[in-house]
């Protein structure tokens, strides 16, 4: 993505507003990242925000498109209900907010499996339009969620990727989204390889082959909904008519199982386990990401490969 739906830019520790899912929220920029694409006139820039009052976990890398400054006018535009901003087609700001209102609701339905964490902010800091008779009758539904977010958060894997990784992902990102291009299949090493190496080289883990085995399960399961941008979508139609009776742990590699590390805290929120098995599993997954860091160098590719016109025109 380039920083075509904002010309503002933004410094370290600057305060400023961020559309996600229809609703503007107050951050913090962590740090400013500026990256070369292969059009050389191009430069993009991607900040690392953290949601005020949210936990570090729902920290993510976003480009200006979504950002705001944080001033009296925009601060209006968080307040105010979004029924009213959508009766105001001619004010410029309005138009803004609402295109890019627009192009994130599309983001999130087309390309919500970035690969990166997406932070779930409370509705609570944002302007809503309710009723009193909807507030009264979602009561009672309100507390049962808010109860049952508690158990799913005590329960969730508390991951964290190292600095190298995540740089790799944001390479990942910028190869698809900005250069257009893909990952060359099959891969050498797959993710069924790594899994393989990995379990060889720490039997001493508790239950390593049983890990190893869910974790390749899980990848198979979540690639073709959650890993894949949309620009990747006819490559992999394209492993699945080549390949109908292998599993796609045997096509793709590191450079998607790195964003499986990145689903699986609230893929397995959505499991029951027991303490202990959360324990084993936790310690297990934080090996994994280790191996694969301290490997980093044969495991990812350097350069993505550049696709065919067609190809490009089938993918948009």
């Amino acid at each position: 993505m380039s920083e075509q739906g904002s010309s503002d830019t933004y410094e370290e520790n600057e305060r400023v507003l961020v559309h996600h899912q229809g609703k503007i929220y107050e951050a913090k920029v962590l740090k400013v990242e500026h990256t070369d694409t292969n059009n050389k006139r191009k430069r993009n820039t991607l900040y690392l925000i953290h949601y005020q009052g949210w936990k570090d976990k729902y920290d993510e890398w976003i480009d200006s498109s979504k950002m705001l400054k944080l001033n009296e006018k925009n601060k209006e535009l968080q307040r105010k209900p979004l029924s009213s901003l959508k009766k105001k087609p001619n004010n410029n700001i309005n138009q803004q907010h609402q295109q890019q209102q627009q192009q994130q609701q599309q983001h999130h339905s087309e390309e919500s499996d970035d690969g990166r964490p997406t932070p779930t902010p409370s509705p609570s800091t944002a302007g809503t339009s309710t009723t009193t008779t909807t507030s009264t009758t979602s009561t009672s539904s309100t507390k049962r969620k808010r109860v049952d977010a508690s158990v799913q958060e005590s329960q969730r894997l508390d991951l964290s990727l190292p600095e190298t990784l995540r740089k790799t992902l944001i390479d990942d990102w910028v190869f698809i989204t900005n250069d257009k291009s893909l990952v060359a299949l099959p891969r050498n090493p797959t993710v069924s390889d790594i899994l393989d190496t990995f379990q060889q080289q720490h039997q001493h883990l508790e239950h390593v082959k049983q890990f190893a085995d869910g974790i390749e399960s899980y990848f198979n399961k979540a690639l073709g909904v959650m890993l894949l941008y949309k620009f990747e979508r006819p490559q992999f139609g394209e492993m699945v008519k080549l390949h109908p009776n292998k599993p796609m742990s045997e096509i793709y590699g590191a450079e998607h199982l790195l964003r499986l590390f990145v689903k699986l805290p609230d893929l397995l929120t959505l499991t029951e386990l027991e303490d202990k098995t959360s324990v084993v599993l936790s310690k297990a997954t934080e090996e994994l990401i280790k191996y694969v860091e301290k490997n980093a160098s044969t495991f990812f590719l350097k350069e993505y490969a550049p696709v065919t016109t067609y190809y490009s025109r089938l993918a948009n």
